[in-house]
């Protein structure tokens, strides 16, 4: 994965509030503006962190605009004053930036609640009880499942269970990938040229969600056995049928050969 430096400028303006919100309630804006240095396009997600002054910011009112339409966003690690308004937030959202050129955006807030509210169909997370059906080399079995964690895409459905990834459905494509009784991703410990400890000895696995949103949603995997730890982390995006896995492997001692397996 490509990694982009961006540079953020951010200027302060004001202006009253004429429509969209509660009779006297004032409106901010800050331009953004994001250079891109590079000589290749941008297209992903870009955050901003911003702070606010007390009565300045209504909870639920940040927008932010581009070309004219408003964009989904996502907000992270927020913090509030006692009076319930917006003291600090990162805003996550899309942009757009082709090489060597700047781009122009509008963060928007209001000092009193919106009449209109904003929504975007981007990423869902829900704990669901839910039947779906397994297929293994002897035919299809159905899985029942009490609270299971479900994260729907932009053409993908992903289910786990209290262990592990379970259920990977991809729309177009035939069948699907059931995971019940290995992680994601494998591995194998080598000593003097033998196996010591293998993804099949990780015996204990638990899932937890990290972080729910409609642009990423995150979910971490950890299991342990035979002397070994793997952490793993699912990153879900909400803009198209993305779904980047990082893993790392805690092994119980040194001298030993690490040799990943990815199973797809």
């Amino acid at each position: 994965m490509r990694s982009y430096s961006l540079l953020l400028a951010v200027v302060l303006t004001a202006a009253l509030c004429t429509a969209g919100c509660e009779e006297g309630g004032v409106a901010g804006v800050r331009e953004v503006i994001i250079f891109n240095p590079l000589p290749s396009p941008y297209r992903g997600l870009v955050m901003l962190n911003v702070s606010f002054l007390d009565g300045e910011a209504f909870n639920d009112t940040l927008r932010v605009w581009g070309n004219g339409s408003q964009l989904p966003v996502q907000l992270l690690n927020c913090s509030y004053y006692p009076s319930g308004y917006y003291r600090s937030c990162r805003v996550m959202f899309p942009v757009a930036v082709p090489g060597m050129e700047a781009v122009r955006y509008r963060l928007t807030y209001y000092s009193a609640p919106l009449r209109v509210n904003f929504s975007w169909a981007g990423l869902r997370v829900s704990r669901e009880n839910l039947t779906i059906t397994g297929v293994n080399a002897t035919g299809a079995y159905p899985l029942n499942l009490t609270n299971a964690l479900v994260i729907k895409g932009p053409g993908y459905t992903a289910v786990f269970d209290n262990r592990t990834l379970i259920h990977l459905e991809l729309e177009g494509l035939a069948g699907n990938m059931v995971f019940f009784d290995w992680p994601f991703a494998g591995f194998a410990l080598l000593r003097g040229g033998r196996i010591i400890a293998s993804g099949y000895d990780l015996s204990k696995c638990r899932v937890r969600l990290l972080l729910n949103g409609s642009l990423i949603a995150s979910v971490e995997q950890v299991c342990e056995g035979g002397g070994a730890r793997l952490r793993q982390i699912f990153t879900f995006s909400g803009l198209a049928p993305i779904i980047r896995v990082h893993s790392s492997l805690e092994p119980p001692g040194p001298g030993l050969l690490y040799y990943p397996l990815l199973r797809l």
